[in-house]
């Protein structure tokens, strides 16, 4: 078994590899994932859900909880893919959910409620507002890039303390179509008008591989992965840079 005192140096060569790797490229603009990198998603599905399903007098344990999981999981992967829009992303994983489960439930308006809970139980991350306003005061333009509801994203971003850190909020559900794809990231660098010079000083920063990691290799941007699980790496899919605490982008990325 390997010592802590290994594994604090295995980490800390590690970061210091990384670190010499950007330190010869100067990034300026950062697009930020959202849910699981800023916000902590689990607590924001968690409340909403124990707060929506009280309300349709529907039980959440364990089990119903898992059934749920097992149809969002599935309907997610189809919007990544552009094989669903977001309607039906809501209507469908509620649709077989309460069918496996056998409850009889309006559809619509438990989608609507739950929608509208959710957004209003965003918590962030501790880390994630010191870290972002320390990136803000060094210099760097903070954009959001989300494959999240449009709905959410005019919530949880207009709420005081993070209203006003971010230049621009690029929600797939606007755009029309969903990161990983290229058009995603064609249309964002469309409206922010930027050179191929701005594009080359421009860091994703996700957690998400198979979204945020991927969108910036279909689309040729460097990625920083925020694989704060400890999940195990993809070979087909590499960020340029990992890290495992979102205080480290402040060891990564020095004021300009």
């Amino acid at each position: 078994m390997r010592s802590k005192l290994f594994v604090s140096k295995l980490i800390y060569f590690r970061l210091k590899i990384v670190f010499l790797k950007m330190e010869r490229k100067t990034y300026e603009y950062i697009l930020f994932d959202a849910d699981s990198t800023l916000y902590d998603d689990e607590i924001c599905e968690k409340t909403a859900m124990q707060k929506t399903w009280a309300q349709y007098n529907i039980p959440l344990n364990e089990y119903t909880k898992s059934v749920y999981d097992k149809h969002n999981a599935v309907v997610w992967d189809r919007l990544e893919k552009g094989e669903i829009d977001y309607d039906e992303l809501q209507t469908t994983r509620l649709e077989k959910t309460f069918s496996e489960l056998n409850f009889k439930v309006d559809i619509q308006q438990f989608a609507n409620d739950y929608i509208h809970t959710f957004a209003e139980s965003c918590v962030l991350y501790p880390k994630s507002l010191p870290v972002l306003n320390e990136l803000k005061s060094r210099g760097y333009h903070l954009n959001i890039i989300t494959n999240g509801f449009s709905l959410i994203q005019k919530v949880r971003f207009n709420k005081e303390g993070i209203k006003g850190i971010f230049e621009n909020i690029f929600c797939s559900q606007d755009i029309g179509v969903n990161k990983p794809k290229k058009e995603f990231f064609d249309f964002v660098f469309t409206k922010l008008n930027f050179s191929e010079d701005q594009r080359r000083k421009t860091l994703i920063v996700g957690d998400s591989l198979s979204s945020d990691i991927k969108g910036g290799l279909n689309s040729g941007i460097d990625t920083v992965w925020f694989n704060e699980k400890n999940l195990p790496e993809n070979p087909n899919i590499q960020p340029t840079y990992i890290i495992h605490d979102i205080e480290h982008l402040l060891n990564l990325l020095p004021k300009l």
